[in-house]
């Protein structure tokens, strides 16, 4: 079931914001998040055709496994323009600094448990994964996941919990190896 243009320029209307926000708490630059979010959407645009998601929710996780590959390329872009002004012995390179090492093999890290949760995702029933798009990553309220869903808090809170219940034992063998 691919997805025609129409259908693009929801998902940007819904999600732009959100993958802004995903962006700006990874990289920490507003305007690279704006640059990286543009990407995302014309890969999205571009791979339309090859979407089999079903409903708002399988959307969502493919809108943003593209994303964080848009992430995982812009990092090794970055890596691979530091080597090169490495060897060209540029006096503008430094060292990264041991904070900086660290950042990075947590991207590294973060990308395969990516990986790992785009395939949990699936799993998870159309109801929890629009319940924990919502909250986790829209970062919406309770109250907000509830009224969004026409559900109350109370179900809004136990659809997280359990999603989240399922995400969890997906990405534990991956955690219990770090």
């Amino acid at each position: 079931m691919s997805l025609d243009s129409k259908a693009i320029l929801e998902m940007y209307d819904r999600h732009a914001r959100g993958l802004v926000g995903y962006f700006t708490r990874r990289v920490h630059d507003p305007d690279l998040a704006v640059e990286l979010m543009s990407e995302t959407f014309l890969a999205a645009f571009t791979a339309r055709r090859e979407c089999r998601a079903r409903g708002q929710a399988q959307r969502a996780a493919w809108l943003y496994r593209i994303a964080a590959n848009k992430l995982a390329e812009h990092a090794r872009r970055a890596a691979s323009e530091r080597r090169a002004l490495q060897r060209l012995g540029s006096e503008l390179t430094r060292p990264a600094t041991e904070a900086e090492a660290q950042y990075i093999e947590r991207l590294a890290e973060e990308a395969d448990l990516r990986g790992l949760l785009g395939g949990a995702v699936a799993a998870l029933s159309e109801e929890q994964a629009k319940a924990i798009l919502s909250r986790v990553l829209l970062e919406r309220s309770y109250s907000e996941v509830a009224a969004e869903l026409g559900i109350s808090e109370q179900a809004a809170r136990a659809r997280v919990s359990r999603g989240l219940q399922v995400l969890r034992r997906a990405i534990a063998p991956a955690r219990e190896g770090t």
